[in-house]
C-alpha cells in the first residue's frame, strides 16, 4: 500500500524534483530526462547494517536513496572468572523509523525470543541470533553470532618452603682408661747341673725341686658403657612473612588534541558547535586518523575532498552518527544536546568511557562541548602544569576547568 501511494504522488511531482536533484556533471541525458517511470526500491543492506530507501528513474538511471541505520543484536567479550553469572549484552543502534525484534539461541535452529542464557563456570560459549527489522509495513531479517569468554581463575603460585635449620652435632664423650694390669712375677730358672766326674759309679744326682705354678691373673674390670645421648627436640618451622605488595610506578601519558581552533589564533567558545566539528572530534576520541578513513560519505551534501569528509564516512559505517533522513547529513548544522547524548552513548558502546552530564541547552558550543568531552574521557581538571590555553578569545569563564587547554594541546601527565 506504501509502494502504490509513493507511486501516485512521484507520477505527479517526479519531474521537477528529481530534475532539479541531477547533477551537473551526469551529463545532459539524465538532466533532459522527465522522469516518467520511477521505480520505488527498499531493500536491507546486512553489511552497512542499514535499510535502504531509493526512488530510481528508469530512463536514465538517475537514483535518490535514504538510509536508516538497523544495527541490533548481542555482544559478549571476555570476563575473569569471579563465580558471578555473566551473559550477552544487548544493544539497538537502529533509527527511531526502524524497530527491532531478536531471538536468539546457543544452537542453531533453536531460537527463541527468550533471554539469552547466563553462564559460570569458565569456558568459551557462542550464542546465534536472528533480528526482524520493522520498517514501515516490511520487515527485513539479518543474522548474527555473539561470543563470550570467561577466563578460567589463575593457579596459586606456590608458597616456598622454609630450610631447616642445620642440628649441632653431639659432642664426643670421652671414654674411661682401663686400669693398668699387674706384670707375672718372673719364674726362678733351675740352677746348672754340675758335670759327673768320671767315677766307676756316679753318685745319684738329686731331683730338682718342683717348680711353683704362675699366680692366676686377675680378670680386666668391666668398662662401663657410655651414657647415651638425649635426642635433639625438633625445632618448630618458621612462619612464611607475606611478601608487601609493591607500590605502584608513576608513568607518564601523552594527551593528544581532540579540538582545533577556528584561525587567527582564536577558539571561538561561543560559537555552536557543527555536526561537522563533532564528526571530527568523535572520529579522534575513535584513534582514527584522516588520512586512513574512507573520503567518500554517503551523504549528498558531504563532497568529497572536504576536510570533514573521512570522519563522517567512518562514524556513519560504525553507526556512530547517520544522517538526518533525506539523504543529507547538514554538516553546518549546530548540534544539539539530545544528539550529542545520542553520539556519546554510542562512542560509550565501543570504549569505556567516564559518565558526564549534558550541557542543558539547544544547542551546545564549543566551550561546553570541550568541557563535556574531558569530562567523558576522564581527563577534566587535569591539565599540566604551565599548560594555558593557546587562545586570545578564550576566557576564565569561559574555561572554568581547563578542558579547551587540555584537549587543544599535546602534553604529558604522571599518573600514579
Amino acid at each position: 500500500m506504501r509502494k502504490r501511494w509513493i507511486r501516485r504522488v512521484l507520477a505527479v511531482t517526479a519531474c521537477a524534483a528529481m530534475a532539479a536533484a541531477v547533477p551537473s556533471d551526469m551529463g545532459s541525458g539524465a538532466a533532459d530526462c522527465v522522469h516518467r517511470r520511477i521505480e520505488y526500491i527498499l531493500e536491507y543492506e546486512p553489511e552497512m547494517r542499514r535499510i535502504k530507501e531509493a526512488e530510481r528513474c528508469l530512463d536514465c538511471g538517475l537514483e535518490l536513496a535514504d538510509y536508516y541505520a538497523a544495527d541490533a543484536g548481542f555482544t559478549g567479550g571476555e570476563v575473569p572468572y569471579d563465580g558471578e553469572a555473566h551473559g550477552f549484552a544487548f544493544f539497538d543502534n537502529s533509527d527511531p523509523e526502524v524497530t527491532a525484534a531478536v531471538r536468539c539461541g546457543v544452537a542453531p535452529g533453536e531460537l527463541t525470543a527468550e533471554a539469552p542464557p547466563e553462564f559460570t563456570e569458565p569456558g568459551e560459549y557462542t550464542l546465534d541470533y536472528e533480528v526482524d527489522y520493522s520498517f514501515y509495513y516490511s520487515t527485513f531479517t539479518g543474522t548474527g553470532t555473539a561470543r563470550l569468554t570467561i577466563l578460567p581463575p589463575p593457579e596459586p603460585e606456590p608458597k616456598p618452603q622454609p630450610e631447616p635449620e642445620p642440628q649441632p652435632e653431639p659432642e664426643p664423650q670421652p671414654q674411661p682408661e682401663p686400669e693398668p694390669q699387674p706384670e707375672p712375677e718372673p719364674q726362678p730358672q733351675p740352677e746348672p747341673q754340675p758335670e759327673p766326674e768320671p767315677e766307676p759309679e756316679p753318685e745319684p744326682q738329686p731331683q730338682p725341686e718342683p717348680q711353683p705354678e704362675p699366680e692366676p691373673q686377675p680378670e680386666p674390670e668391666p668398662q662401663p658403657e657410655p651414657e647415651p645421648q638425649p635426642e635433639p627436640e625438633p625445632q618448630p618451622e618458621p612462619e612464611p612473612q607475606p611478601e608487601p605488595d609493591p607500590e605502584p610506578q608513576p608513568r607518564t601519558e601523552v594527551h593528544l588534541p581532540l579540538f582545533q581552533g577556528g584561525g587567527e589564533g582564536r577558539f571561538r567558545p561561543r560559537d555552536a558547535m557543527t555536526r561537522a566539528e563533532l564528526a571530527a572530534v568523535a572520529a579522534r576520541v575513535l584513534g582514527i586518523e584522516a588520512g586512513k578513513a574512507p573520503e567518500a560519505a554517503p551523504f549528498s551534501d558531504v563532497p568529497e575532498g572536504a576536510w570533514y569528509a573521512p570522519s563522517v564516512s567512518a562514524l556513519s559505517s560504525l553507526g556512530v552518527m547517520v544522517g538526518v533522513g533525506d539523504g543529507t547529513f547538514r554538516p553546518d548544522r549546530a548540534v544539539t544536546s539530545a544528539e550529542l547524548q545520542k553520539v556519546a552513548e554510542r562512542l560509550d558502546g565501543l570504549l569505556d568511557l567516564c559518565p558526564a552530564s549534558v550541557p542543558e541547552s539547544d544547542t551546545v558550543s564549543r566551550s561546553r562541548a570541550a568541557e563535556f568531552f574531558a569530562a567523558l574521557l576522564g581527563r577534566d581538571g587535569c591539565p599540566g602544569p604551565g599548560i594555558p590555553a593557546p587562545f586570545v578569545d578564550v576566557t576564565p569563564e569561559d574555561d572554568p576547568k581547563g578542558a579547551i587547554a587540555e584537549l587543544t594541546a599535546v602534553h604529558e601527565i604522571t599518573v600514579g
